[in-house]
């Protein structure tokens, strides 16, 4: 059985921000999250992540990591129904595990680097007394 790569939580703390309802084009299914995305950026780089951007794609929010062997990020998306429901889910975008890697023609170990981030998020998340952890999904629960 994998580990799961996703954090399913509750929270009023990040509302859907102004240039957020402009960009409505971008986001699909009124799929929100732009205002936890910038705060996970802010707290993972205060932690050492290089970020080089958070940008709307796919109707998600995507933070792109860099300092990994192979592509890393994380989407962020609310439930279809926010508000009034603050559920929102954050996705890393490799699974703990093997993945092949074409530039160095040969699996690399994405374990460490996939735990150790979830760990951090975990960590960000359960500090903030406005936040609930609900559970960690294996697959997108919206």
């Amino acid at each position: 059985m994998s580990q799961p790569s996703c954090i399913h939580i509750w929270s009023p703390r990040f509302p859907v921000l102004p240039e957020e309802e402009k960009e409505d084009a971008l986001v699909k299914d009124g799929k929100y999250g732009k205002a936890l995305a910038e705060h996970l950026s802010t707290e993972l780089r205060s932690r050492g992540y290089e970020i080089p951007e958070v940008s709307c794609e796919n109707g998600s929010w995507w933070i792109e990591i860099d300092g990994a062997p192979f592509p890393l990020g994380l989407t962020v998306s609310s439930s279809p129904d926010f508000p009034p429901v603050h559920q929102f889910l954050i996705e890393v975008s490799q699974k703990p595990g093997l993945t092949w890697s074409w530039s160095e023609l040969q699996f690399i170990d994405t374990r460490d680097h996939v735990t150790d981030l979830l760990a951090c998020i975990r960590d960000i998340l359960s500090s903030d007394p406005e936040v609930e952890i609900l559970g960690y999904p294996d697959h997108n629960p919206f």
